[in-house]
């Protein structure tokens, strides 16, 4: 019988007896270890160039390349004749070293403003300076993205009325005010998903999503590094209900059916806000009802501030 005490079995691979199991698999009879079922010979040059652009970039976003390192090695496949993608991330090994990051974030796109998002101000922490301090991030609303997508499937209408008829959803829906309120208008049933996203050994996100319940696409509206969420005694509360004014702004217009006509901070819009400016004030064409808001044990209790399992007075 073998042992199973954890002091019977060696730790290291020299005490252990070499017997068949140690003998190294022979790759090419394990299902996917074969070379000959992948025959990479058959991509074309563009193709080769594409995936060299994409096997860079990701090692980059992994953590696995500096901003150096990639730039680098673009910089010396271009000298070799490579072209594709990859070309627009070279840069040679003898420019400044603070010139790589800034070419690769342009590069890249990372510091191109997108029209489709606004920002908001919130309170946060600086490890710079050791103290509370505020700084602009960039949100989508929730009501812009969830537009664009009733405008892209005309068929949801009938995907709706086809749920409420056959009485799919649960009474949290019937019930709700913005529901009751308004008898045979189109009101989309809205989930707000809130969770943790680790993208470092040393630090992680906390990513906010909203998605009609209809098609079930989440969109991310706000995402918040935690390293930098407030801590002046308030257990990030600053910081994350910040985000939450601007989602209640938005779900606003949502229970409304209309654009606004100022922003989340109260700000009217102007002419150099684009099509939020244009839009002020007219209808969506539909109504949103938020009916469900999920998320983690560790988000209910930190994020949304309720009391923990651990709680002596809510156990």
């Amino acid at each position: 019988m073998a042992s199973s005490h954890s002091w019977e079995v060696p730790d290291r691979a020299w005490d252990r007896e070499i017997g068949p199991v140690d003998v190294p698999p022979d790759w090419d009879d394990v299902e996917g270890g074969s070379d000959d079922e992948a025959d990479l010979s058959i991509l074309t040059e563009e193709e080769c160039q594409e995936e060299f652009s994409k096997m860079l970039t990701e090692h980059y976003f992994a953590g696995k390349l500096s901003a150096r390192s990639t730039c680098v090695i673009a910089y010396w496949a271009q000298r070799s004749g490579l072209r594709g993608p990859a070309v627009e991330l070279a840069m040679p090994p003898t420019s400044a070293s603070g010139h790589f990051q800034r070419h690769l974030d342009k590069a890249l796109g990372l510091k191109a403003h997108d029209e489709k998002l606004c920002k908001i101000v919130m309170p946060c922490y600086s490890k710079h300076s050791a103290c509370r301090d505020s700084r602009e991030i960039c949100v989508l609303p929730p009501h812009e993205v969830l537009y664009e997508e009733v405008q892209q499937q005309p068929s949801m209408r009938d995907m709706l009325q086809q749920k409420i008829d056959t009485k799919e959803w649960a009474n949290v829906y019937a019930n709700h005010r913005v529901v009751l309120d308004n008898p045979g208008e189109e009101v989309y049933p809205i989930a707000l998903f809130v969770d943790g996203v680790p993208f470092t050994q040393r630090d992680s996100l906390l990513a906010f999503y909203s998605y009609n319940l209809l098609t079930g696409i989440k969109h991310l509206n706000a995402v918040l590094r935690k390293s930098q969420i407030c801590r002046c005694g308030c257990r990030g509360w600053c910081t994350v209900s910040a985000v939450f004014r601007f989602l209640a702004w938005s779900f606003s217009c949502l229970a409304s059916g209309t654009f606004p006509a100022n922003d989340a901070a109260g700000n009217a819009f102007t002419a150099k806000d684009g099509d939020r400016f244009a839009r002020s004030g007219q209808t969506l064409g539909f109504r949103g009802a938020v009916v469900q808001v999920k998320g983690d044990c560790a988000e209910f209790s930190h994020s949304f501030g309720f009391a923990s399992w651990k709680s002596n007075q809510f156990p």
